[in-house]
């Protein structure tokens, strides 16, 4: 005799998840992100609970973010990508002819464009991966080689009694 029972388990279906928020640690570099913190964290909120208080005003300002960064970004990207063109396109110029004062004023603030850009998605790569401590550009020494397969030891099992 048993008094194993069958377990039915079903999975009910689900509706499409919110991704979780990510604070991205140059946000605060970027124009405007002051202002919005301000206005979400100074907007009225009425509970007594300083708790709930406390809780209201982290999920509105967590939404002003998101909105905020979706604003910011994309045109971001996009002139950066336009930079990048610029520049491409006057280095092609100045194979053929050398360039004029202006057209030289344009290429130096096209380029300067593209490397802000370049430093804001460094930021971005180095949040992602876990490794504030490492410095710009030092992605390739052996030091970062030593943690990042420092990391994948460390999970692993350990087997034998």
């Amino acid at each position: 005799m048993s008094d194993h029972c069958p377990l039915l388990v079903t999975q009910l279906p689900s509706g499409p998840r919110r991704k979780p928020f990510r604070f991205e640690s140059f946000w605060p570099k970027l124009p405007g992100f002051l202002e919005v913190v301000q206005q979400s964290w100074n907007k009225p909120c009425h509970s007594g609970n300083k708790v709930r208080l406390l809780h209201v005003k982290l999920s509105r300002l967590s939404k002003a973010l998101r909105r905020w960064s979706r604003e910011q970004i994309h045109p971001l990207k996009l002139a950066a990508d336009i930079a990048a063109e610029i520049v491409r396109l006057l280095d092609q110029v100045q194979e053929n002819r050398p360039l004029t004062a202006a057209e030289l004023a344009l290429r130096k603030k096209a380029k300067a464009r593209t490397l802000g850009f370049a430093t804001i998605r460094k930021i971005k790569i180095r949040q992602r991966a876990r490794l504030t401590w490492i410095k710009l550009s030092d992605a390739n020494t052996k030091i970062f080689q030593l943690r990042a397969n420092g990391r994948r030891y460390r999970y692993k099992a350990v087997t034998g009694c």
